[in-house]
């Protein structure tokens, strides 16, 4: 995978034809796979949560961790929305959401291991 070769790590999330990500590695390598994600015509609509340095890796072994949400049959109870439809508005507001919602995906992926 290109992201191993350089160093790159991270978590991908897909629903829909919408996906979240987490780059992680030293910044010259995060950025080159950045601009190679901006170049592709497949992807539209990039926003930025959040960027900077970080002491440890999150996902240091993985060279891209990949999830796809599924939907629940039926209606949506109370108390649950379907974030992922309007995650943009909802994350620019609060991007520590993003990374908390990750970090969940790391865990209960971690623990079916």
């Amino acid at each position: 995978m290109a992201n191993k070769a350089v160093g790159v790590t991270g978590m991908l999330l897909y629903q829909d034809g919408n996906f979240m990500q987490v780059l992680e590695g030293n910044e010259h390598s995060v950025r080159g796979v950045y601009a190679k994600i901006e170049r592709d015509p497949r992807h539209r609509g990039l926003i930025t949560l959040l960027q900077g340095e970080i002491e440890d890796r999150q996902f240091p072994t993985w060279s891209m961790g990949f999830r796809e949400i599924t939907r629940a049959p039926g209606p949506i109870e109370d108390g649950y929305t379907h974030f992922m439809n309007s995650a943009d508005a909802q994350f620019a507001a609060n991007p520590s959401r993003a990374k908390s919602l990750l970090m969940k995906f790391k865990q209960g992926m971690e623990q079916r291991n």
